[in-house]
This record gives structure tokens, sequence and C-alpha cells, in this order.
């Protein structure tokens, strides 16, 4: 091709692209069949192999036809040779390749990429303002990896992809002016968070459901034809999978790709390595299972405890006191000292004088104050808790005391709605209206409770804006919570 005096060298090239329609699942005989057929079809090919190459060029030439007819089967699966295998329906959705680092990654890629610049949806010229409202984001320190600048997106791991997706959301979309690619980013989140609960009810699914519906529907709409890859057709079988197994946390591969991380570490050399990660691996179960045995080697313990990244708590942490472990205390000068302060008002729950701390462990989960985590990325002030047996509720922790009789209490400030019933994003889909769910809009309410550390059930991520606001972000389950 030749353009103004330049040759300009044309690249064609082939993709397969999955077309949001209604079609029938096929069956496990027809999937038997098209296999079969293509095995037949590879040993006459094998078979001929001698031929001339004048009858080659002409099977070449029907290649297209070939995989045209095969609809996607590229071969046998030693998976069928399992007695109850089924064809689709015995592999279930991934939500690590197949959710964020499938369609969300792909979703980011389409509006940050410098490629896509110039399409009215993107958002590539406005990275740095987005990187900005990210950053006021405060994660907690459970969190296995938190996301870096989206400069660096194309570098992500599927962890940073997964916290973007759950603690990124509003910083996203409001920088975003179409209100079709905004409900694009609700639907989606809502769904996920949906299946990725710590249980599911057959109406949650119903919801999954519809809202992917919509979802993949809308997404064809927007980017085109031209990127309905294979990971935004999944999402049409995810409340397949929620039905079959249950949440999607309970088989997600993230907690596989964890453990071979650490076997892999233990294995030493190229001789029999196989015969090294079975081994490993049979001592790696064991330690899960019998490591608070009274019978389990205290070295080992020790050991395991490193490898969990506790090894703070036996260094910083070294007193005991009431069921939490507590590191050197802090000046009571350190908190507002004020009349209606913190220090004033948590001293006056008391008849004697307070040890105040900006941390603590319990259950091997560290807490902070919002003191000791100001302007920090990662904070572990944000919490939710036990108000009493069947009511949770929100809120910030502002001081950790210590009482001459050594019990030990959080002093928190209840988070509430800043006008009734508006503490969820809202959104419409086809006349009918839905919520965010795990995502509050709330305000310091200066009412506050006195809660020993164990009546904490989880920490939360959290934006603490103008106009005395915080957004509230959760995990939608303590498994990724952790």
């Amino acid at each position: 091709m030749v353009k103004e005096g330049l040759v300009v060298m044309l690249l064609l090239f082939t993709i397969r692209v999955y077309p949001f329609k209604d079609c029938e699942l096929r069956t496990q005989d027809e999937c038997a069949r098209i296999v079969e057929e293509l095995v037949d079809c590879s040993n006459q090919v094998n078979n001929n192999s001698n031929h001339t190459k004048k009858k080659i060029v002409k099977k070449k030439l029907k290649k297209k036809e070939k995989h045209i007819s095969r609809y996607g089967h590229l071969g046998f699966c030693p998976l069928t040779k399992l007695k109850y295998f089924h064809y689709g329906t015995s592999f279930l959705t991934d939500s690590l390749h197949t959710i964020y680092a499938g369609a969300f990654k792909q979703l980011l890629h389409l509006l940050f990429d410098s490629q896509y610049k110039n399409e009215s949806w993107s958002l590539f010229k406005k990275i740095a303002q987005v990187d900005e409202s990210l950053s006021l984001v405060q994660t907690p320190s459970t969190t296995e990896r938190r996301f870096r600048s989206l400069k660096f997106i194309s570098k992500y791991k599927a962890s940073e992809y997964r916290c973007l997706f759950h603690f990124g959301l509003t910083s996203l979309v409001r920088h975003i002016n179409n209100n079709e690619l905004k409900n694009l980013f609700f639907l989606f989140v809502t769904a996920i968070n949906l299946a990725s609960s710590n249980h599911v009810t057959n109406e949650a699914i119903d919801m999954v459901k519809k809202l992917l519906y919509y979802f993949v529907q809308n997404f064809e709409e927007i980017f085109g034809l031209r990127h309905m890859s294979s990971n935004i057709h999944s999402l049409l079988h995810v409340h397949q999978s929620l039905t079959v197994m249950g949440p999607l946390w309970f088989y997600s591969t993230f907690s596989f790709e964890g453990i071979d991380k650490d076997l892999v570490s233990t294995v030493h050399g190229t001789i029999e390595f196989s015969k090294q990660l079975i081994r490993q691996h049979i001592l790696y179960r064991d330690a899960l299972i019998f490591h608070n045995h009274d019978s389990y080697p205290l070295a080992l313990f020790t050991l395991n405890e490193r490898l969990l990244d506790r090894k703070q708590s036996n260094i910083q942490y070294k007193n005991y006191i009431d069921s939490c472990l507590l590191p050197n205390p802090v000046s009571k000068n350190l908190y507002d000292i004020s009349e209606n302060g913190t220090a004033a008002r948590v001293q006056s729950l008391f008849n004697d004088d307070l040890t105040f701390y900006h941390s603590l462990i319990i259950s091997g989960v560290l807490i902070k104050t919002t003191v000791a985590t100001y302007g920090k990325l990662v904070a572990d002030s944000c919490v939710s808790f036990n108000f009493s047996e069947d009511q949770l509720r929100y809120g910030l922790v502002r001081a950790i005391v210590q009482s001459q009789k050594n019990t030990v209490r959080v002093f928190i400030e209840e988070l509430i709605e800043i006008k009734p019933g508006t503490s969820k994003i809202s959104f419409n889909i086809s006349n009918d209206r839905y919520q965010v769910p795990n995502i509050l809009r709330l305000k310091p309410s200066r009412i506050f409770h006195l809660k020993h550390p164990k009546f904490i059930v989880k920490k939360n991520a959290c934006i603490c804006e103008a106009g005395n606001r915080v957004t509230v972000l959760e995990f939608p389950n303590l498994k990724d919570s952790s």
C-alpha cells in the first residue's frame, strides 16, 4: 500500500471473536462428534504425508474450512477419559484468569492504552488525574498486593487487578463522562461482588446471570465486535459455576498459585524435581493441618510463622495482654487532648489512667489507629465490628488503650449514612434499579464505641475525602479480605 510517497506494510491476521447472541449450549454428544471428526481428519493427513506437494497444497487451501467445521476445538482432551467428565460444565469459571486478569484487564487495556487514545471512551489522557484519585485509597495491610500507577498497568499482577477492581471503582468512574460506560463498570462490579460473597443464594445467582448478560451486551455495543474475546463471552456462564460449586472464591486459582510459589521455592536443582515437589507438597499439607497441634515441633512451627510473614509480631509486639499482642506504648499527647478530643473522651470512660498504643495484633491480624495511618497508602484503621449479635457496623479506630486492670480496648468512631438511604451507589438498567454492594459512602458520626478487639470482624479499604466524607470499600468475602 502506498500513502503519500511512503510504502506501508499491511499486517493481515485472523482473530476469534464471540458475538453476543442467544445460542444453545453444545451437547456432550455434539462435542464428542466434532472431536472424533477432528482426530479422523488428522489421522488422514498423517497417513497421506507421502503424497505429492500438489495434493498437500490443496489440503492447505481447505484449512480455513476445516477450522470452521471444528467450532473452536483444537484436539482431543485427556480429561475426557474421566468417567464423569462433561464438556463445558466440567470447567468452572476462574476468577483469576477469566475475570480479574481476563475481562477486567481487557476493559482497562481499552480505556488506558495509547493505541485507543482517539476513541470516545478512552481515558488515556486522564491517567494522571485517575492516578491522583487512586492515591487516596487506603488499603489494609492484609491486601496481598496493592495496585501500582496506571502507567504500569501492562505489568500488573492478577492480585493488583483484583485490588483495583474492588477498591478503585469510585476513583475510576469519577473521570468517566459516558453514562453507558459508567453503568458498565457498575454492572461488572455488582455481579462479581455478588458472585464472590461468602455464600450465594438462588436469587443472587439469578441477578448475576442478568447483570452479566447486560454487561456482555453493552460491552459489544460500546467497544465493538472486534473486542469480544473469549473472556468476555465466558462471563455469560459464571452463573452456571455458581449453581454447581458455589461462590467464585471457593475454587479460585489464587490459592493454588500462592501454594505453587512456596512449593517451587523448596525445590533444589533439576534432578528428580518431581519427587522433590511431591515430598514438599505432602509436608506442606501436613504443616497446614497439624501446625496448631500440641505435638507439632516448635522449630517447624516457628518456621511456618516466619513463612506466613508474622515475624514482626515476634519482634515489635512482645507484650501479650488480654489476648492481644501490643508494641511499646506511645504518648497520650500524640492524640487530641483538648476537652472534646479523642484522649479526653476515652479517658472519661475509665476511672484509672490509661496507656495508649498506635497498634495491636489479635489472632494474627494487625489493627492500627487513624493517627498512625494518616496520609498513608496502607491503613488498618477502617473496620467492620459487631455492635450486637446480629448487627454489623462500620467505624474508624481512633485509639487503642490499656487500663490498669490489663484490659485492652479499641475506641471506635462509628460511620453513618450522610442521608438516609444514600450510602450505596445506585444505577438503572432496563428500568430496573440496582445497588452496588460492598461500597458505602458514609461520614464520621461523633458516636463512639469502646470494644474489645475480638469484636472487630474485618478490615476495610477507605477513602477519606473533603467535606468529612469516608467511602468504605470492602472485599465481598473474608477469604479475599485476609
